[in-house]
């Protein structure tokens, strides 16, 4: 049972369970691991480093190994990069404290379930202002919401998606920050 416990020293590990030893000299030890959801570029770091983040706000780094191999943490897909992080909120094994990186978790799961998520692939999305999150797609979009509302506002882009998706026109600037009249700007 000291490998299930010296495991569960790893962040990327949530829970080591089952330990079985397989004759000659081998153990089978079950691991449920955490998935990676974003990840962190904090302010002030060496863009070197690189940090994941977990859906309940736990930090992880690739574990090294000694032979050098890199053991990445598991993902789900494309990660977009949180940036405007305070360092000292990035601590590996730990949870975030900071409200604007659990608004930004927030606003990436509920993009995942609207139709306007569909449209965009999220690339970055700075935290550095309070009360809002901006977001930059593949596409090269720049999307700014409020921190709160995020329904309404996710109806909001969408229909302006896709209204600007049936007239063939690339959008390049949304801000949801306001109540009424969205500023928006295209490409063409």
């Amino acid at each position: 049972m000291l490998a299930g416990v010296m495991l569960l020293a790893v962040p990327a590990v949530v829970r080591a369970g089952l330990v079985r030893r397989m004759m000659p000299a081998k153990l089978f030890i079950h691991v449920d691991e955490r998935i990676a959801v974003a990840r962190v570029r904090p302010a002030g770091r060496e863009s070197r480093d690189e940090f994941y983040i977990d859906r309940t706000g736990v930090v992880m780094q690739a574990l090294r190994l000694r032979d050098g191999t890199v053991i990445q943490p598991q993902t789900a897909g494309t990660l977009p990069v949180l940036t405007g992080v305070a360092v000292t909120d990035v601590q590996v094994g730990k949870q975030v404290q900071s409200e604007q990186v659990y608004r930004a978790m927030e606003l990436l799961n509920k993009l995942q379930q609207a139709a306007a998520g569909s449209m965009l692939e999220i690339e970055t999305m700075d935290l550095s202002r309070a009360r809002q999150l901006t977001l930059m797609t593949r596409q090269k979009t720049l999307v700014k919401f409020d921190v709160t509302d995020f329904q309404q506002q996710l109806r909001r882009l969408s229909a302006i998606m896709s209204w600007a998706t049936q007239r063939q026109k690339l959008v390049a600037a949304v801000d949801l920050t306001v109540a009424r009249g969205v500023p928006v700007t295209f490409l063409n």
